[in-house]
């Protein structure tokens, strides 16, 4: 977290996502992504997006670095084209402290979003995706997990994990997501399950300085900490310190993902064959349809 406060001085223009992010210049001339405190999604949008930054950092998992940054109200008269649309309609924002990270394209080389296989192999620490999944069950992430891919010098891809507003149950706090809500997309990045893949993440989880988290949550800006994100966080940072608690959910992952690629091999061995209506021939009987039930964590993330 930054110790200056930054200050927008140019705006450049705005960025897609439910959110409605800007991209804009700051007073040290960075680039950067902006979040507005003023959105229809919930109070704790700006509170999530920093501690949720702040918490993958402390896993060891790469996000953009943020700052707390100023919109000042001559900022936001000369640039109503950045203001968030509400029904369609412009709402300007109230000056203040918003949330800025940095912006990943500028600089960078190389950046995806979509890795075709060719490129799977390339990528650098791929259990990573395994701790971000495991992570996000905790922090009751709401939304499937994203992600870019910087290429490095080497041709290496590193993963740089983004947009963290919906954790500890969304903006508003109010949800209560299944645990595969937060997987990223793409499951082939996940690497083969082992014991040996458990214990590491395991260890690197047991490596969070939780205290050091709630120091500097308490270092927010006032408007942004309400009860309810607060009372969220905690509860994620306790999740994380039980160790028990933890394996079972990796247990629950690894089966999850390995589930799938049964399905998925299996259907590339069985075609689905031409759809036949029941009851269309004599004596057919309609077939009882089948109860897929998922595994949930339920009283265990009590």
């Amino acid at each position: 977290m930054a110790r200056r406060t930054l200050v927008l001085t140019r705006f450049l223009g705005k960025l897609r996502g439910v959110s409605q992010p800007i991209l804009a210049e700051t007073s040290d001339g960075r680039v950067m992504v902006v979040k507005f405190g003023a959105n229809l999604h919930g109070p704790n949008l700006l509170f999530n997006e920093a501690m949720g930054s702040e918490l993958y950092a402390a896993a060891g998992l790469a996000v953009p670095g943020w700052a707390p940054a100023v919109v000042g109200k001559k900022f936001l008269d000369d640039h109503p084209a950045c203001w968030p649309l509400v029904r369609s309609r412009p709402l300007r924002p109230e000056p203040g402290v918003v949330f800025a990270s940095n912006y990943i394209y500028a600089g960078a080389e190389r950046v995806m979003q979509i890795l075709p296989g060719s490129s799977l192999s390339r990528v650098e620490r791929s259990e990573d995706f395994w701790l971000a999944w495991l992570i996000d069950v905790c922090a009751q992430h709401t939304d499937h997990r994203q992600a870019l891919f910087v290429e490095q010098h080497d041709r290496r891809l590193r993963a740089v994990f983004i947009d963290h507003g919906q954790m500890f149950g969304g903006p508003a706090g109010d949800h209560e997501p299944r645990f595969r809500a937060s997987r990223f997309l793409d499951s082939r990045l996940y690497p083969e399950p082992t014991p040996a893949v458990k214990e590491k993440l395991l260890r690197r989880v047991e490596a969070i300085d939780c205290e050091k988290l709630r120091s500097r949550a308490e270092l927010l800006p006032e408007r942004w900490k309400t009860p309810l994100a607060a009372g969220r966080f905690t509860a994620c940072l306790g999740r994380l310190g039980r160790r028990s608690l933890l394996g079972n959910m990796l247990d629950t992952l690894f089966e999850d993902c390995g589930q799938e690629e049964r399905q998925q091999d299996r259907a590339e061995r069985f075609p689905a064959q031409p759809e036949r209506h029941v009851g269309s021939e004599p004596g057919s009987q309609a077939a009882q349809p089948i109860r897929a039930e998922t595994s949930e964590f339920g009283s265990r993330l009590a």
